[in-house]
């Protein structure tokens, strides 16, 4: 696939920097943060010496293998995610509000969704989208939502259904949830789509 890639103005785009250490480098604890807060970081060549490691270390950079020092590590860096699911996740929706079949779906396979949304309100069908931008953290509330909103949702995936595990999981039998999958290396057309969306209203 190919698209338009619009890059704004310098001057729309907003510069968030990381926050810089205010201890001296021999005072300096690189790993030491807030649970939900990167640590500070320096800028190279300042003067502070710091090990990364993909291992489990502790708030010096020294790599631990205790078991609580891999979790008191794993809790930081997952609760800067947790912590913050309502600024990270983004979804759009269409037509969900008064639709009986809502199609979820992510990536590529949103393209063949929105067609068939819309060819399906031509015929007077109510039927609609929610498009996932951010798969996880998983978009709780939102997918909650087209659940009590709608009698059936089609998970739509480019694979053998992984994501439906989640949905399924969230909509907790508010509503049935379909599986519309194809594993085929191809995303869905429009015509496949929208089979599956006259198939559940019939």
């Amino acid at each position: 696939m190919r698209e338009k890639l619009v890059i704004p103005e310098a001057s729309k785009i907003e510069l968030i920097n990381r926050k810089k250490p205010t201890e001296s480098p021999e005072e300096f604890i690189p790993f030491k943060a807030a649970i939900n807060e990167a640590p500070p970081m320096p800028r190279l060549g300042e003067g502070y010496n710091i090990l990364y490691s993909i291992n489990p270390h502790d708030e010096y950079g020294s790599i631990k293998w205790e078991p609580e020092v891999f979790e008191r590590q794993y809790e930081r860096i997952t609760k800067k995610i947790l912590l913050n699911v309502d600024d990270i996740v983004q979804t759009e929706s269409f037509f969900v509000e008064d639709s009986e079949v809502v199609l979820i779906a992510y990536g590529s396979e949103t393209r063949p969704c929105m067609d068939a949304v819309l060819q399906a309100r031509q015929q007077g069908l109510r039927v609609g989208l929610l498009k996932l931008n951010t798969v996880w953290p998983v978009p709780k509330l939102q997918i909650q939502q087209a659940a009590e909103q709608a009698r059936v949702i089609l998970a739509v995936e480019m694979n053998i259904g992984k994501y439906a595990h989640e949905i399924e999981r969230i909509a907790c039998k508010k509503s049935e949830v379909k599986r519309i999958t194809k594993n085929l290396g191809i995303i869905h057309t429009t015509d496949e789509i929208f089979a599956a969306i006259t198939e559940v209203l019939s």
